[in-house]
């Protein structure tokens, strides 16, 4: 596997842990991509996460076809992600963000809006059951994203994962980066169109008030979260 492939790898691990190994191992096997002798090895980990963390660990090392036949093995089940790995190269091959009319609308950090952002991704569950892909095209560290999973079943479930990506990814790139404008582009650019549409409404609703940040994220995030922080574990 060339190099660009393996960084396609990295780039969407968190992603394709939640794949399913069992529905992408007889393709994998068919195509040679993996020996029986491979199989049995992944088949005895205990778990689907473990399986793909060992799968993932092998793929590079099975030639210039294995992203191929694994993006093939992927788009039955997974089509969305098979498209993100097709489409990700180094953003030669990537569409365009989507183009958006804003009018008029001011355009304002997300910032002290979190919390109402959040409730209107819990109303949309596409939005919800996706937002580890929201969060990789938000290019959130992935040792994040494996810190807000590991918190998520103690914290508060997708309320607080939801929460604590927008507020890791309002720290990541600053508050006049994290805007209104840039969130709903992220959005429509994963086909959340719903939830970009909810957000828009509610930022024509903020976006002639020219709130100046405040850091009370932080605050809020603890009202959210119970216990000591889960310890990070590093990628493949």
């Amino acid at each position: 596997m060339n190099c660009r492939d393996r960084d396609k790898l990295q780039r969407h691990y968190m992603s394709l842990l939640d794949v399913s190994y069992s529905e992408i191992s007889p393709h994998l096997i068919q195509r040679f991509v993996l020996t029986l002798e491979m199989n049995a090895e992944i088949e005895s980990k205990s778990t689907d996460r473990k399986k793909m963390e060992k799968l993932l660990t092998i793929l590079p090392t099975r030639g210039e076809n294995a992203m191929r036949d694994f993006v093939s093995a992927l788009r039955p089940s997974y089509g969305w992600i098979a498209r993100q790995l097709e489409t990700d190269d180094s953003g030669r091959n990537r569409s365009p963000v989507p183009s958006n009319d804003f009018g008029n609308l001011q355009d304002v950090s997300i910032a002290n809006h979190i919390r109402r952002i959040t409730q209107i991704f819990e109303r949309n569950m596409q939005a919800v059951n996706r937002w580890t892909m929201l969060a990789n095209t938000m290019n959130i560290l992935p040792t994040t994203i494996v810190d807000i999973k590991r918190e998520m079943s103690y914290s508060g479930g997708v309320q607080f994962a939801v929460f604590t990506m927008l507020q890791a990814w309002t720290e990541q790139i600053g508050n006049s980066r994290a805007t209104f404008s840039t969130l709903v582009e992220l959005l429509r650019r994963e086909g959340m169109n719903n939830c970009a549409d909810e957000v828009t409404e509610y930022w024509e609703s903020v976006g002639s008030l020219n709130i100046p940040f405040q850091n009370s994220h932080q605050h809020q995030r603890n009202n959210l979260a119970r216990g000591n922080r889960a310890p990070v574990i590093t990628d493949v």
